[in-house]
């Protein structure tokens, strides 16, 4: 048991270590932003996050609604979104994940994450050109997740368009090299 929990508290620590590795300003801005917020408003989205990581859409769901609550006519954090439009897309709720996420984009136009998140949703309706238009906005912020330039590189290739695709997921394997496999 105290093995267990000595490696899922290093993996918390490798996972909480990789925005600051890879997007350095972006979590800057996001930090910025979560230091503001109110206690209840950070407990709901810290419920909703590890509600999600145990697969328990019920209670993300629930933490995700209170939180939107607790922020009354304010806007919700990136971080929010994130979480609602991945809720969304765990539930296969794909049009609501789509609509989650483009109104969190409108918010937060440079985030990578959301972008990202965006074209998979986008995809998952069957909105490809969407999708791809998504993904290669997400890339213009040179973000350095590995996940975003195989997404790129996939969208590139449904369209034949076979060298910029090879360009992506060589990105892809640059940035999977410079933070380790992902498990």
């Amino acid at each position: 048991m105290a093995e267990s929990l000595w490696g899922a508290f290093a993996l918390l620590l490798i996972v909480e270590g990789l925005l600051p590795f890879l997007s350095p300003q972006t979590w800057r801005d996001t930090f910025r932003k979560m230091i503001e917020l109110s206690d209840g408003q950070l407990r709901f989205i810290g419920l909703a996050s590890i509600a999600l990581a145990r697969g328990d859409l019920d209670a993300a769901t629930a933490a995700l609604l209170h939180a939107r609550e607790a922020w009354g006519g304010s806007t919700p954090p990136a971080s929010w979104y994130h979480y609602a439009g991945v809720e969304a897309l765990l539930r296969a709720n794909f049009e609501r994940a789509t609509q989650l996420l483009a109104e969190g984009v409108a918010r937060y136009p440079s985030s990578a994450v959301l972008l990202n998140n965006l074209s998979v949703a986008q995809e998952a309706c069957g909105r490809f050109d969407e999708a791809r238009r998504s993904v290669e906005r997400a890339a213009q912020t040179d973000c350095a997740m590995p996940q975003l330039y195989r997404n790129l590189g996939d969208a590139l290739g449904r369209e034949g368009r076979s060298a910029e695709a090879e360009q992506a997921y060589l990105k892809a394997a640059a940035a999977t090299a410079s933070v380790g496999p992902v498990r």
